[in-house]
């Protein structure tokens, strides 16, 4: 029978020692679980939202608890509200979550014995075999990273007075949406012509959007990976929740002149 092992990692805390973050897992028994009644409630909706609000600004990194869960009875059905912070769980521990969650009650509902896939590595056992990757085979590699880090880009324009407020709330969003066929054709058809991948699109069109605007042809910017990956021998953290996240560093460079393929081209390598 299968079990939440990897709940470990949301029993984690933070405490500032000395200058230095401590990570450290903390009692289960500081995992929180509210049930909160509105069920007579003329304004339940409202007063959900302002609790839901609540518990999300009043987390703690170092008395936690860094998730909770919160449970509303409404006479439209029961909600349950899952707060945990980024910390302590990714985009893909929340897939993994989230899923076991929705096994586990269906199994519960049909009174069934409750039983989840088989278990993967912990979190504790990434940390350490990550710490020991860092300072064999990683250091392999640490001079490209490190030159890659310091090459030398113009910086951007700057085209806000910077004496004046810049705040989230100064911030606009500009959303559009592809067609079908133009989500097709990003997906799909293109990857056949230039043997690519859709990240390779994404980013030579950032290149050419920082181009136009800046006039720069080399830009260092920074991409997020899920972290997930097969290069330490013998971990396997597919199915454990936790901050996985890795962040590292790629230089875009543009050709003034060139057709888009090459450019294309380029982005890929």
């Amino acid at each position: 029978m299968g079990c939440f092992i990897f709940w470990k990692s949301l029993r984690l805390r933070f405490s500032l020692v000395n200058g230095t973050i401590i990570q450290e897992y903390n009692n289960a028994d500081n995992l929180s679980f509210v049930v909160v009644n509105l069920a007579e409630e003329d304004n339940a909706i409202s007063q959900m939202e302002l609790e839901a609000d609540r518990v999300q600004a009043t987390a703690n990194l170092e008395q936690g608890a860094l998730v909770r869960f919160v449970l509303f009875n409404l006479k439209q059905g029961d909600r349950l509200l899952i707060v945990a912070h980024h910390l302590i769980i990714d985009t893909v521990s929340w897939r993994l979550l989230l899923e076991d969650l929705s096994t586990g009650y269906e199994q519960a509902c049909a009174d069934i014995l409750i039983k989840f896939p088989a278990k993967t590595d912990s979190y504790q056992q990434w940390a350490k075999a990550l710490q020991k990757y860092s300072t064999e085979q990683a250091l392999q590699a640490r001079d490209y990273w490190q030159q890659l880090a310091q090459a030398k880009v113009n910086n951007l324009l700057i085209d806000i007075n910077t004496n004046e407020s810049n705040l989230v709330a100064d911030s606009h969003t500009l959303e559009f949406s592809l067609s079908q066929e133009q989500t097709n054709s990003l997906l799909t058809d293109v990857h056949r012509v230039y043997h690519t991948e859709i990240n390779d699109i994404l980013l030579a069109s950032v290149a050419i959007a920082l181009y136009a605007w800046s006039g720069n042809e080399n830009f260092l910017i920074d991409l997020e990976g899920h972290g997930r990956v097969d290069d330490i021998d013998g971990i396997d953290v597919s199915r454990t929740v936790g901050w996985f996240t890795s962040i590292y560093p790629v230089l875009l460079t543009i050709a003034p002149g060139a057709d888009l393929p090459y450019q294309i081209k380029v982005s890929a390598q």
